[in-house]
Order: C-alpha cells, then structure tokens, then sequence
C-alpha cells in the first residue's frame, strides 16, 4: 500500500503552521496528479517529534490509469530535482509554487526541518528533506526577472476572488500556458463577460528568464474579433451560378 507523508521537526511547532504545511501537501498531490481520480485517506497520524502525517493513494476505479504509486514516484523525484537545482518533470507551475511554499516552512512557526517520504508498506522508498535550494530553483524557473507593458492574447478562463482577490487566467495560445491576470475592481464585469472568450490582455506583464510571461497587472481587456470566413467554394449557392466553372476561374473571368 503506497503511502505519502509530511514530517516537521521542531519544539512548539504553531498549529497554523502544521495545518498551512497538511493543506499545502494535499494541494501538491492532486497538482502533480493532474485530476482527481486518486482518493488521498489518512494513514499515519504521529504527534511526537517528528510531526507526521501520511496519506494513503486508493484508485476511485479499479481500471484507472491514475496510480498513487505513480503520483507518489513522481512527485519526490520532482522534489529532489529542485533540491538539486535542475527542472523536475511532470511539475506544473502550481507544483512548484506548492513546492516553494513547503520549503519555506522551515525556520517558520517552530519548524526546524521539513522531510517528504515515499512509502511502501513499512518500507521508506524515498525521503526528501526540504531546504531553501528548492524555493530558489522555483524562483529561478518561474520567478519574475523583469517587467514591461504588454499583451497576451488567448482564451480567458479561471475566474476566482479566492481571499477577496480577483483574478483569471488567460491560456496563451501560441505556448499553451495559462498566465495569471489579477484584475482591478473597474475591470471585473467585463472579465465575467467575456469569460471563455478569446480577448487580448493588456498591462504590465511580468515574464521568467526565458522570457515567458506568467502574470500580468490587468489594465485593459477586450474580445478579439474574428473575421467572417469566406466561402472557399461557391457550390450550393445557387444552382449553376458559376455555369459550370470552376469558382476560381469563374471569380477571374468575372473580373477581368
């Protein structure tokens, strides 16, 4: 029976931070779970030092192609990947940030150390202590290196006001990445409005050092109009409208 937990160590660990660093373990497993097809139980519970909560993997289906062994493998290579400063696979954006978050438990609220562990039954497969090398290997692949005025063009999608603050997403069409748009009180009915829509974003965007864009300042938003196809054949318009030509040649003649 697969199984992943979460140890902090330290003397009069804060209770917010304990549950920050439990909600924010669940939050990294779905996210390198891509669904929701794994149900996550409660298997370990340990109050002594160190604290430790572990969560077992069941399939909802038996035929499904989720596997929280899989999930679980995936997940601790990601994490030592970032603590050797190299780009995990099968992370995305959301991972690193819950990532970056764990990391930055210690030294925070009594936790002098973090330990993510990979378990089989009773056997330890993986276990990974989380330091400060995997909140600046996040920083270095996701974290802003400069700023500019622009647009991005895409489908807006993802509208939340989670903790009072609105924002969406808009999935970028040319590298199909969702960016962050934090929207102002004056924009917000139209973002509602053309949710689903394709629009070109405008503000200030904030891109990585590879120059993607991952977050913009929302300063203005419309939808992008498509221009009206034109037929790319004349049949079926009217009966032998071209008279029995070819619509190019027939379109040519006409026009000579």
């Amino acid at each position: 029976m697969f199984e992943f937990s979460i140890s902090l160590s330290g003397d009069h660990i804060d209770a917010k931070t304990f549950l920050d660093a439990v909600t924010n373990a669940v939050k990294l497993l779905r996210a390198v779970e891509g669904g929701s097809a794994i149900r996550w139980r409660l298997g370990t519970l340990r109050y002594s030092s160190p604290a430790t909560i572990g969560f077992v993997g069941e399939p909802k289906r038996r035929d499904s192609q989720y596997r929280p062994e899989y999930v679980g493998q995936t997940l601790i290579a990601g994490l030592e990947s970032l603590e050797g400063n190299q780009s995990p696979k099968g992370f995305p954006e959301e991972a690193l940030e819950l990532a970056k978050k764990l990391s930055g438990l210690k030294g925070q609220g009594g936790v002098s150390n973090v330990v993510l562990t990979a378990r089989n039954g009773d056997v330890a497969l993986r276990t990974v202590p989380l330091t400060q090398r995997t909140a600046a290997t996040v920083e270095d692949i996701i974290g802003t290196k400069y700023e500019s005025l622009g647009s991005i063009e895409g489908r807006l999608e993802v509208v939340s006001s989670h903790g009072g603050i609105f924002r969406c997403n808009v999935y970028e069409r040319t590298l199909l990445k969702a960016v962050r748009c934090d929207v102002p009180e004056r924009l917000r009915r139209e973002v509602l409005e053309l949710f689903d829509r394709e629009v070109i974003a405008s503000g200030t965007v904030s891109r990585d050092g590879a120059g993607i864009a991952r977050h913009i300042a929302l300063e203005s938003i419309r939808p992008i109009e498509r221009e009206p196809q034109l037929p790319q054949s004349l049949a079926g318009l009217a009966p032998d409208f071209t008279e029995g030509t070819e619509s190019v040649d027939y379109i040519k003649n006409r026009w000579k």
